[in-house]
């Protein structure tokens, strides 16, 4: 653990600590109406071995201020080196009001503020820095694209011990080769599009930095890639821009064996009629010719039309239809993954039945008390913890705050007892159904978390049952894994019908 101040100053940082406890204990908890922050991490362009500072900023800060504020960040420690967390400008009497600490070993870093005099002098009441966090790209860091993200909302108050809304924009570092460091504004990294002309477009010549390497790791040790550079020359048609709403997509991938999945953001247009998907190799560049006859619909797609041990390059593009001119949008950033043969986990599980078939063997969901999954208005629900479990994750359970928070891969989903809102890597995301308590139980919603951790979900409505499947590659472990993509599910979730009637050896314990 590393603390961004002396240890002078530990006393004032411990008294931080339980004032903003007591804070949000004694505070009603009411959100205040009309205010709301927006804490944007910085995002960059950067190459192994830089070093670089990253401001954590705050917008549309209430005029009446902020005097109370408790959030957590994460990142990739293998990614990155995080060697201090600095207060910024907007921070009044900072070796009073402010503590910051890191932990390298796990990429956390937790922020407190409070302004110590509960006036309102030293709140935070203007647009500005919150922090800073100085840190260094490991020379080993293979190209590619990695987050700094919200893990935990904490809360913020004002003078009123009122909690102020707040919404969080992840960072993120694009690691490039022989390239300064670049700040990447939010409207830069989902750019407005250059308004449509009547002249025919031209091609235009794209810089997509690209990586020839191979991930090999087993144990978290990555081989150093050797970069090389495409320009990809492909006519762009700019589209009609009335609107400052995102008009580029986002792309992530998983490899499996034999197969690449993709998933991507939707742009936030209108007469968007589908997404191209364009591939190509790591020396090859992108042809005319798509994955797909016509644009994808949806927002996802797997490609079956790979080798395994070969690294692919993906980009998409939105087409849209505008008064009947079909026009092709700004490209999404390039993923690279590398299918190959995997250990894939298979859960089979069934409404009614309290076993789980993990791999062919059976074990009971919660072990001892017969708990069986169960369907709540058209959405299955179950105890979470043995599924996550047997795919190598973890469940903690908050009775204070009556929270779920699983941990996956790197994923952080946190869930509340009551609430239709869950936050995915600090994203919220809405549900129709929320986790509830059924005799002494905490049910969740079971598609919405398999999905958002990479996992296939596939309901058999004949036999109530429901097949998860998860594949565990080491080409994925640097392609942005999959982030939130809120999908909208029509019938209900997962499930297995165990077949034998052996022991059950009770290896998860659900919560």
């Amino acid at each position: 653990m590393c603390i961004s101040f002396s240890i002078k100053r530990c006393i004032s940082y411990l008294l931080i600590i339980v004032l903003v406890a007591l804070v949000f204990i004694v505070a009603p908890l009411r959100v205040v109406a009309g205010d709301e922050v927006i804490v944007e991490i910085a995002s960059f362009q950067v190459k192994p071995g830089e070093e670089i500072t990253i401001p954590v900023n705050f917008t549309t800060v209430p005029k009446t201020g902020i005097t109370t504020i408790d959030f957590e960040l994460n990142y990739d420690n293998r990614i990155l080196d995080v060697t201090s967390v600095i207060p910024g400008s907007i921070v009044s009497n900072p070796e009073i009001n402010y503590g910051g600490m890191f932990y390298p070993e796990k990429g956390v870093i937790k922020l407190l503020f409070l302004d110590m005099a509960m006036n309102g002098k030293d709140a935070v009441k203007t647009e500005g820095d919150f922090v800073k966090i100085v840190a260094k790209i490991k020379d080993t860091a293979p190209a590619g694209t990695t987050s700094i993200y919200v893990s935990r909302r904490g809360a913020f108050g004002d003078a009123n011990l009122q909690k102020i809304s707040t919404t969080f924009k992840n960072g993120e570092l694009t690691i490039v080769s022989d390239s300064s460091a670049t700040p990447i504004s939010s409207s830069t990294l989902k750019s407005s599009p250059t308004p449509r002309s009547s002249s025919t477009s031209t091609p235009t010549s794209t810089y997509i930095p690209t990586s020839t390497y191979k991930p090999t790791s087993t144990s978290g040790v990555v081989t150093t890639p050797t970069p090389t550079y495409t320009y990809v020359v492909s006519p762009t048609n700019p589209i009609n821009n009335n609107n400052n709403n995102s008009s580029k997509a986002y792309l992530y991938a998983q490899g499996g064996d034999k197969q690449v999945f993709l998933k991507w953001d939707a742009v936030s247009k209108e007469n968007v009629i589908g997404y191209n998907i364009y591939k190509r190799g790591l020396t090859s560049q992108y042809g005319s010719k798509l994955i797909t006859d016509f644009p994808v619909a949806g927002l996802d797609f797997k490609d079956q039309d790979v080798a395994n041990g070969i690294t692919y390059c993906y980009t998409i593009r939105p087409v849209y239809n505008i008064s009947g001119e079909i026009i092709i949008g700004e490209a999404s950033n390039e993923i690279y993954v590398t299918p190959s043969e995997s250990s894939m986990t298979t859960i089979v599980l069934q409404i009614g039945n309290p076993y789980m078939n993990v791999k062919g063997n059976l074990y009971e969901i919660d072990p001892g008390r017969g708990t069986k999954p169960v369907i709540i208005n058209d959405r299955t629900l179950l105890p979470i913890r043995a599924v996550i479990e047997s795919l190598g994750g973890s469940v903690i359970w908050g009775p204070a705050e009556k929270k779920v928070t699983i941990h996956f891969e790197g994923k952080v989903i946190e869930l509340w007892i009551g609430e239709k809102v869950i936050l995915v890597d600090g994203h919220n995301i809405e549900i129709d159904v929320a986790p509830q308590i059924i005799n002494e139980r905490t049910f969740v919603p079971l598609r919405v978390v398999l999905e958002n951790i990479n996992c296939n979900v596939i309901w058999n409505g004949q036999e109530r049952k429901i097949t998860v499947e998860h594949y565990k590659t080491s080409g994925s472990r640097y392609q942005s894994a999959i982030t939130p993509v809120p999908t909208q599910i029509h019938v209900p979730t997962i499930i297995p019908t165990p077949t034998h009637t052996q022991s059950p050896t009770p290896t998860p314990t659900p919560t």
